[in-house]
């Protein structure tokens, strides 16, 4: 199996209301339906919809898999006849995907780029936010009619946890980093790995904010930096963008979802629900995933029977 496919391992942090309430207390009436009505984010360019999502076991967790599907067009301007360019100005639909498999427990997401064009973690999250946004905006619109208590908001995060190895190779690329930013929001029953982002959480819990910003300028311990990447980024607990300058004076912005590379998994043909448990295999022998905190595990002991009724009745 000589051909390789791209891999992104993930935070998939969700919380809902004023409360900061987790992921699986609304699993069942907004996250699960909101994933599978196959809404159409519509742009100029493109449609983008979630499609064939299946709530399922793989080596006795739950998870939740499915695809992340683009639909476009690939423009042609010009083809070869006998050797010569000719113009042929035309327009060929095409629609990559992106396999998802996301853990119940542990809140952590696998993504696999079925080609090069497929979807990201960033454009997993702008239609996840739209589609939940949408779905939640319906349902409350019926609700209200019926006097029932509206569904809350829901904050979507979807963080990208590069590998260390792969956080010390991106920082190798500047010759000199000017500023690092990184963004805090609530968790979903995580724990802040380090005393200095534990007590940023705690301002943004006193000052009732949902979201907060700490920026370092003109960073210069490497090791440093590479520590605050691990704890933050590296746990999925926050995103970050990093700006500098490369040896020959070129300026660089980069987002978390671009720190690091993109794992490789070795995949022929396209991806399937059929893959779910060989891509799941391979993430768990190379510990990419990490273990669920000791409240996500109690939470989701305290779902199991929802997550079970769901998919006997289906």
């Amino acid at each position: 199996m000589d051909e390789v496919k791209k891999l992104s391992i993930a935070n998939f942090n969700i919380t809902y209301g004023p409360d900061n309430d987790p992921m699986l207390t609304h699993f069942q009436d907004i996250l699960y339906p909101a994933f599978c009505n196959e809404q159409k984010v519509r742009t100029s360019e493109n449609a983008s919809y979630f499609s064939d999502v299946e709530l399922k076991l793989i080596n006795s967790d739950y998870v939740l898999t499915g695809n992340l599907i683009r639909e476009t067009h690939y423009r042609v301007r010009t083809i070869v006849v006998d050797n010569e360019l000719v113009p042929s100005p035309s327009s060929v639909p095409t629609a990559p995907y992106s396999r998802f498999i996301i853990y119940l427990k542990s809140h952590r997401m696998i993504l696999v780029k079925n080609e090069g064009h497929s979807p990201n973690l960033k454009s997993f999250q702008a239609v996840l936010r739209k589609v939940v946004e949408r779905y939640i905006r319906e349902v409350n619109r019926e609700r209200d009619k019926a006097d029932l208590p509206l569904f809350p908001s829901a904050l979507i995060n979807i963080v990208n946890m590069p590998l260390p190895d792969s956080i010390d190779e991106t920082i190798k690329e500047f010759a000199k980093i000017k500023s690092i930013n990184l963004r805090f929001f609530p968790l979903n029953n995580d724990i802040d790995p380090a005393p200095m982002l534990e007590y940023v959480r705690a301002a943004m819990n006193s000052v009732d904010s949902k979201t907060g910003n700490l920026t370092f300028n003109s960073p210069k311990s490497v090791n440093g930096i590479s520590g605050l990447f691990r704890d933050s980024i590296g746990s999925g607990i926050a995103s970050a963008t990093v700006t500098g300058e490369k040896e020959d004076g070129t300026k660089v912005k980069i987002t978390d979802n671009q720190l690091g590379s993109e794992l490789q998994i070795p995949s022929a043909g396209n991806l399937s629900g059929d893959d779910d448990k060989r891509i799941a295999d391979y993430c768990m022998k190379r510990n990419y995933l990490p273990e669920a905190s000791e409240d996500n595990a109690a939470l989701y002991g305290e779902a199991l029977n929802i997550l079970g009724a769901i998919v006997n009745k289906i």
